[in-house]
């Protein structure tokens, strides 16, 4: 928005590369743009420069996954927060000392550098 259309042939490697690579753009919730410069001139000039891609196997992996543009104070950027639409859950299992591992010849060595 507010610059002239660049022409196809400056954007055709980039496509390149990412077709090369079979990479896919995530899409986006949130603003359309993710860099400016100039707001509130005549010069305002905003550009959709960030993006996340990924493999079709990561998007499987990963189907939840969603890509948020987000505002921040100190840069000419948004930042990209990526939600993998997953939650993770943490319960430490308690150590149990297993009597077989007695048996491994290398046992007094593994225990006293652990």
């Amino acid at each position: 928005m507010g610059r002239i259309q660049q022409p196809a042939w400056r954007l055709d490697g980039y496509r390149r590369a990412v077709n090369f690579c079979e990479l896919h753009d995530l899409g986006y919730v949130g603003n359309k743009f993710t860099w400016e410069r100039g707001r509130g001139t005549d010069g305002w000039v905003s550009e959709r420069l960030d993006r996340a891609l990924a493999t079709t196997g990561w998007r499987v992996l990963f189907n939840r996954a969603t890509v948020y543009h987000m505002e921040i104070a100190c840069s000419d950027h948004m930042a990209l927060f990526i939600s993998l639409g997953i939650s993770i859950r943490y319960s430490p299992m308690k150590f149990r000392f297993e009597n077989s591992w007695l048996r491994e010849t290398d046992v007094k060595e593994a225990v006293e550098e652990g």
